[in-house]
């Protein structure tokens, strides 16, 4: 706030420091003799950045736009050439142990703040996805929304549970054999209509959203010979990178096959899979019986 007010360090690089040099391990020895705590160090031969950040993802739960760069740094010495900016406020250097002291001093509000940050990081880190499903004929949102779990039971039901909730479309999901859901769907009758369902996205396994904000929604789309899928504002519980290469890719799988079966629907003319699947001639390879 002080440099906004200082005329003369507009437009200019200016720097900030203490007296002191020292490496980040020698910063990690120091911080821990204050904390009167012991922590062990593995020296690593040579720096390896993308995989330092896939740690510190792992770890942090942090997104990668905020960790990538402040691990690449590492790369480049971080010493005052010029304490300037110092002088002119009137700011002198501080040995590192005081400057700690103090951060320390004020930790509980330090606290907060970074609970505060990580929060909005958190909610800055939210899913949405959309697919276009092709729509049977004479089919609504309301029939898309009950197709769907009653699919992924026939299709996945080797390694998933799907148990109905209390209200008529809800629904939950389980691995088989756990007890924990690893996600709840709730439909919400006063958002929908039968051109549009809605369902708030519950506690679950999957689920990192204290705010219950996450959604899922199966809308028609104007020509009604199409349905699209969407998941808004869902904040998954694995860290970022994780989700990216896990559970991102199984949705998107998911929902091509539900997209394969709407169409297979579709192509008979709406009538139930089952019956088009008994009139429909053996393919090349197969005997009729």
């Amino acid at each position: 706030m002080r440099c906004i007010d200082e005329p003369a360090v507009r437009g200019r690089v200016v720097e900030v420091g203490g007296p002191e040099v020292m490496s980040y391990a020698s910063m990690l020895e120091r911080t821990a003799a204050v904390l009167g705590q012991h922590r062990a160090q593995l020296p690593v031969p040579l720096l390896t950045p993308r995989l330092s950040a896939l740690w510190v993802r792992l770890v942090t739960g942090m997104p990668r736009a905020l960790v990538a760069p402040l691990v690449e740094s590492l790369r480049h010495p971080m010493v005052v050439d010029d304490d300037e900016l110092q002088r002119l406020l009137g700011a002198p250097q501080r040995r590192f142990e005081d400057a700690l002291h103090e951060a320390l001093s004020g930790r509980g509000r330090a606290s907060r703040a970074s609970r505060r940050g990580q929060r909005a990081l958190r909610r800055a880190s939210r899913v949405r996805s959309v697919q276009r499903l092709p729509l049977p004929p004479g089919r609504d949102a309301t029939w898309v929304a009950a197709e769907y779990p009653s699919w992924l039971m026939a299709k996945l039901g080797v390694m998933l549970v799907v148990e109905p909730g209390p209200g008529p479309l809800d629904c939950r999901f389980f691995l088989r054999g756990s007890g924990r859901a690893l996600l709840e769907l709730r439909h919400a009758p006063q958002r929908s209509e039968p051109d549009r369902a809605v369902f708030d996205v519950h506690d679950g396994l999957l689920v990192d959203d204290l705010e219950g904000r996450g959604r899922l929604e199966f809308r028609l789309t104007p020509e009604r010979d199409a349905v699209l899928a969407a998941v808004h504002d869902f904040r998954p519980s694995l860290p970022w990178w994780i989700y990216e290469h896990s559970q991102a890719r199984v949705h998107l799988a998911v929902m091509h096959g539900f997209g394969r079966h709407l169409a297979r629907i579709r192509d008979a003319g709406g009538r139930s899979l089952q019956a088009a699947e008994a009139d429909s001639p053996p393919r090349e390879g197969e005997l009729g019986g």
